[in-house]
Formats: structure tokens, C-alpha cells, sequence
């Protein structure tokens, strides 16, 4: 579970104070799949990012599964992303250099685990993504669709609690799009994998179970009482449910 606690995140631009965040309190349950929505400037990948430990808050508290991870120094930080999160972002970010078996495998290693055992585990996850016969392959020889489940298949090898994804179908088209959806639809019903997710796209909403909508670095609290989350983000009965 994630607790957020009136989280605030300050930016200098020059001698500009800029607020991407200004008191935002919300909580995650376990097993969710929740969207990030918001207009451009709103803070949503700010507000990711914080989450997923990828910057430091400039006030508030998180806790993840009872952890206040925002007293955590940097190495300990490290630490608790490489064994705790999960990320998939819109470039992708793979080794070029590696293939798909390799780049899938390389957070495993990362931990010390036997290399037969990541072996074993990237080929498992790389079978759920449906590449399982894409193993040697270098990413140029892969579709931006297939280089993006490469990246789902990395964020889930070390059996994340929570997998972050910063608008993931940003640079890809409808089709490819819809498939990454299905696929974190999938992991989220068939794993209990817990997902939060940031997306522009309003056909995306289909997919969350409820949406944390931000505005001006705020909950947007009008926009989810409507869409039918409460006020702190929590799904009230009746909240949204994917498409069959």
C-alpha cells in the first residue's frame, strides 16, 4: 500500500520558486490499478516520480507497505527500488547493446541472484509478455510495441510490489498501445500486481480501476468525485471497472 501525506515538491527556475506539487494526500491499496491523469504542467509524472522514489519530495511523507521511504538516505533508496518497484517508461529505455534475455534479466542480476536463476525468471516473464521467441534478439530487431513489453517484462522479473509506469504508450500507436493496456490489465488481474500509471489519454480510463486526477499540483477533487473516486483518491462503491 502507498500513504501519501500532504507531499509537496518544489522547483527552482533561477531565482523562480515553481510548486509542481502543493499538499497532496492520497493512498494506493494493494492489488490496484490506478491512473495519473491531468492536463500538461498538472504534476502527474511529478507526482510519479515521487512515488517511485525517482526524486525526493521537498515535504510530506510516503510510505509504501509501512516504510517511510521518505527519510531514506540515497543508497538506502537504491536499495528499496532495485527490491521493492517496478518502472516502464515511454522511451523504453533498454541497453542497446544487450539483447532481450539480457536487458530483461538485468535487474535480477543487479540483486546477486545465480545467473541460471535470472536466466530462468527473464524467460518466464518474457513468455507472459508473449516474446518468448524474441529472446536473442537485439533491440533494433524489435517494433517500438515489442521494445515496450521488453520493458514490462524487466519492470516484473524481481516480482516487483509496485510497477510505475510514466506514460508508457506515449510513442506508440493505437494498436500497440491497447496491447501494453491488455497486457498491464492482465498482470493486475492475473498477479494482483499493483500498478500505477500515468496517462494523457482519455480511452486509457477503461482500463484503471479508479484515476487520481491533478491539477495545478493539487488533487483535482471536484474531477474525481464525478469520475467517482473520493476526495483523497479513494475509490467510493461502484468505482470504475475495465471493459470486457
Amino acid at each position: 500500500m502507498i500513504e501519501v501525506t500532504e507531499l509537496k515538491k518544489l522547483y527552482l527556475l533561477g531565482k523562480v520558486e515553481v510548486a509542481a506539487l502543493r499538499g497532496v494526500s492520497l493512498t494506493i491499496g494493494n492489488g490496484e490499478f490506478v491512473g495519473i491523469m491531468g492536463p500538461s504542467g498538472s504534476g502527474k509524472s511529478t507526482l510519479l516520480h515521487q512515488l517511485g522514489l525517482l526524486d525526493t519530495p521537498s515535504a510530506g511523507t510516503i510510505r509504501i507497505d509501512g516504510t517511510d521511504v521518505s527519510t531514506l538516505d540515497d543508497g538506502e533508496r537504491t536499495t528499496f527500488r532495485l527490491l521493492h518497484l517496478g518502472y516502464v517508461f515511454q522511451d523504453y529505455a533498454l541497453v542497446s547493446e544487450l539483447n532481450v534475455m539480457e536487458n530483461v534479466a538485468m535487474p535480477a542480476i543487479m540483486q546477486g541472484r545465480p545467473l541460471p536463476e535470472c536466466s530462468a525468471r527473464a524467460a518466464q516473464v518474457l513468455e507472459k509478455v508473449g516474446l518468448q521467441d524474441r529472446l536473442d534478439h537485439l533491440v533494433y530487431e524489435l517494433s517500438g510495441g515489442e521494445q515496450q513489453r521488453v520493458s514490462i517484462a524487466r519492470a516484473l522479473v524481481n516480482n516487483p510490489s509496485i510497477l510505475f509506469a510514466d506514460e508508457p504508450c506515449a510513442n506508440l500507436d493505437t494498436e500497440n498501445s491497447r496491447t501494453v493496456l491488455e497486457l498491464f490489465r492482465s498482470v493486475n488481474r492475473d498477479l494482483g500486481q499493483t500498478i500505477v500509471m500515468v496517462s494523457h489519454e482519455p480511452w486509457h480510463m477503461q482500463y484503471f480501476d479508479r484515476i487520481i486526477f491533478i491539477r495545478d499540483g493539487l488533487l483535482d477533487a471536484e474531477r474525481m468525485e464525478r469520475e467517482g473516486n473520493g476526495k483523497n483518491g479513494e475509490a467510493k462503491e461502484g468505482k470504475r471497472k475495465p471493459e470486457p
